[in-house]
């Protein structure tokens, strides 16, 4: 049986990784990294708030009103769908810290800022559709 973070490992594409590292001048792999480091954050943000049946609904919502599955089955020709997806769901997941989790982000995966935030909106949805 395959873990939640080897489902999303598999939807890290070398587009994904390659277009994300062209766009900040990173490596792919600091990139992967990084990606793998988004979602373990959002994973275990939701698990921390597992208690709370609202913010657990409110979660279901979004991801169920969206189509995160077939955002992330669409690829590159969905990058619209997946951006808002992304940008709601990290909004709901850490609400007013999400700064400080995206400063926490690019200290760990050793990049800049700027572009923690948008390793973190690119991995939500793949965590929303595992």
């Amino acid at each position: 049986m395959s873990s939640l973070m080897d489902s999303i490992g598999n939807w890290i594409t070398p587009e994904l990784t390659s277009s994300l590292a062209s766009r900040f001048g990173l490596s792919a792999d600091t990139v992967n990294s990084a990606l793998q480091t988004s979602s373990a954050t959002m994973l275990t943000t939701l698990a921390s708030k597992a208690h709370d049946t609202t913010f657990l609904s409110s979660i279901y919502k979004l991801i169920t009103g969206t189509g995160a599955t077939a955002a992330v089955a669409a690829g590159a020709s969905g990058a619209a769908t997946q951006t808002e997806a992304g940008a709601s769901f990290i909004s709901t997941l850490f609400g007013s810290h999400l700064s400080s989790v995206e400063s926490k982000i690019a200290q760990t995966a050793n990049i800049p800022t700027a572009a923690s935030g948008a390793v973190l909106a690119s991995a939500a949805p793949l965590v929303m559709g595992a």
